[in-house]
């Protein structure tokens, strides 16, 4: 599961802290797919993301305010801004619009492919380095992958997934691995709890602005807002953003990223499982191949970066 110790003197000592935030990025971010999918069936997309990322924010960054009291200067909120619009404009509110057409399990699957383009991103950086052969195999079979997915059926007339959505959904996955590569070379000396926050902020007033230009805000204005949506909202904003996205943020910090980057592993098994169980979602045998080779790639991605890091992957613990 990583790296789930801190060193006391020479002896090592089981931390519970980085075990449930593991286990928050890997199930709970998991059973968010199937909560925006049942949001977006009556609920505009953006909107939707805008309400979660802002209601979110505010929650903690009044802990931030009143608990600690952290000071937060114009730098803070400026690159805060740039990451939010990676992860929640771009990231999650495509995610939000192409889950009205495309299963929740299979844009699990899709945004599986974050650290593919994490790998490929860092590579092209300035000073990037080449990620060795085994990498770049991974990153071939995750490429083949997406394009089982959306290209002809080989059982059948055709893809079950909607092409065009499902290609906005690698675009999503390009944006928050744009975000996360942000997030860990931009030094910043703000907690990771008021980054979070500045960052849920900023990118649901985006989204609101955003909302307000495509016309999604007369879209509910006047109309009763189901109740399927307002549970799936307040999960969304307590559980899946103030709990597990500050998780997911502070373990950037705490343990290498090639570790937090495993919650790929699991976060489309989860989606598949509770997408056919609670949804009725149908998956073809060309979704379910198209997606075991997303996977594949993405295992083989992640083991063999961890091995090129290894000797600088130890972190200590804050």
């Amino acid at each position: 599961m990583g790296q789930v110790t801190q060193a006391v003197g020479t002896k090592k000592v089981f931390d519970i802290k980085v075990v449930l935030a593991f286990l928050a990025i890997y199930f709970v971010w998991g059973s968010t797919f199937l909560a925006i999918r049942v949001a977006v069936e009556t609920f505009p997309p953006f909107l939707l993301v805008g309400f979660r990322c802002f209601g979110a924010g505010l929650l903690l960054y009044a802990w931030v305010r009143f608990k600690t009291g952290e000071r937060l200067a114009w730098r803070h909120w400026r690159n805060a801004a740039v990451g939010g619009f990676c992860f929640f404009v771009v990231c999650q509110g495509y995610l939000a619009w192409a889950e009205k057409v495309v299963p929740s399990g299979i844009a699990a699957v899709v945004l599986a492919l974050i650290p593919l383009w994490v790998v490929v991103l860092d590579w092209l950086r300035p000073g990037g380095q080449f990620p060795g052969k085994m990498v770049i195999t991974g990153i071939m079979i995750g490429f083949a992958g997406l394009v089982l997915l959306v290209g002809p059926g080989l059982v059948s007339s055709g893809a079950s997934v909607n092409t065009l959505a499902t290609l906005f959904l690698a675009v999503a996955a390009l944006g928050w691995a744009f975000g996360t590569l942000y997030s860990r070379y931009r030094a910043t000396d703000a907690s990771s709890t008021a980054m979070s926050a500045m960052q849920l902020l900023t990118s649901g007033g985006m989204l609101m602005v955003i909302s307000l230009f495509t016309g999604q805000w007369g879209e509910i204005i006047g109309k009763p807002v189901q109740g399927e949506v307002i549970w799936s909202l307040l999960y969304l904003i307590l559980i899946g953003s103030v709990i597990t996205f500050s998780a997911y943020v502070w373990l950037l910090r705490v343990v290498s990223p090639t570790q937090v980057a495993t919650y790929a592993y699991v976060n489309p098994v989860v989606a598949l499982l509770l997408g056919a169980g609670f949804a009725g979602e149908v998956l073809t045998f060309q979704d379910l191949i198209g997606s075991l080779v997303i996977v594949a790639g993405v295992v083989l991605i992640i083991t063999f970066q961890r091995r090129r890091n290894q000797p600088s992957e130890e972190v200590p613990l804050e």
